[in-house]
């Protein structure tokens, strides 16, 4: 586990159910993209998995399948905007949001 001061911390009696982090972890990294998930509308704990890439991007993929790729700006903002499709019923379950391209919001079925 990783704790907010940015150690790793060792826990065998595991009762939180946390992410899964994949690619070339920067603690640091995770730790500014936690805040900034924080910040927003996004709920934490609907993320199951996490993906660091080697731009320094990442992606969150949420208990229900979807798959948000998120651009290296703007994460609040983009999240407040994913938080608010999804709650307008935009977004199906298992869906591709692509927030990459600057003004344009990509939508896939898996």
């Amino acid at each position: 586990m990783i704790g907010s001061n940015g150690k790793l911390i060792e826990n065998k009696d595991f009762t939180l159910e946390l992410p899964f982090i994949f690619g070339d972890l920067n603690i640091l990294e995770f730790l500014e993209l936690k805040r900034k998930i924080d910040s927003s509308l996004f709920e934490f704990s609907e993320i199951s998995n996490l993906y660091l890439y080697k731009s320094k991007r990442w992606d969150i993929e949420t208990h229900d399948g979807n798959l948000i790729k998120l651009p290296k700006n703007n994460v609040k903002e983009i999240l407040n905007i994913y938080v608010q499709m999804y709650e307008e019923k935009k977004i199906n379950k298992k869906t591709i949001i692509d927030f990459r391209q600057k003004n344009q919001i990509i939508l896939n079925e898996k």
